[in-house]
């Protein structure tokens, strides 16, 4: 795998792969309801590095959707609870009418509950805006109910949660 920078911000990665595995991953993203093979692969990354059992047996053991049960049902529907993630990337397409989501707020200080700085809040969003898209149905409803945060060192606020607005309507429609 070669590196090279294109800014400061942002490396650029790059891999051999054949045209049989090439294709492999473009099915697999585009069935998971990611939008490039670079984005499926950068999930991956992440899910890989979140866990803190690197074993192999780690890996084959169970996967994420395998975590999701159901909380409450009535007549009118079933309140699922378990690995969103997980489940969003394997749930059937179009076969979610709501989406309730709290997720944790993009704060300047860490939190047990493991949540993401707000400067990488959209990046970190991308995957389960991925996979609200797959599997909500055309005339189904998101909400997201997020919280603000307070700039480190100035009276102001941070606009991390416009910008993850702004980004799932110009990304993901």
């Amino acid at each position: 795998m070669g590196r090279g920078r294109k800014d400061s911000n942002t490396a650029v990665a790059g891999m051999r792969v054949t045209a049989q595995e090439c294709a492999e991953l473009e099915l697999a993203a585009a069935s998971l309801g990611f939008g490039s093979v670079g984005e499926y692969l950068l999930h991956l990354h992440r899910e890989r590095t979140r866990s803190d059992d690197t074993s192999a047996s780690a890996l084959t053991e169970k996967h994420p959707a395998d975590d999701v049960r159901p909380y409450h049902q009535t007549a009118l529907g079933t309140v699922l609870c378990g690995n969103a993630l997980g489940y969003l990337h394997h749930a059937p397409a179009q076969s979610v009418d709501l989406v309730v989501t709290s997720p944790p707020f993009g704060l300047v200080r860490k939190k047990s509950y493991g949540n993401e700085d707000a400067h990488r809040y959209c990046d970190w969003f991308r995957p389960f805006a991925a996979g609200f898209r797959r599997v909500v149905k055309e005339n189904g409803s998101l909400v997201i109910d997020i919280g603000g945060a307070w700039k480190r060192g100035t009276p102001t606020r941070s606009l991390y949660h416009f910008e993850l607005l702004l980004m799932l309507c110009e990304e993901y429609g």
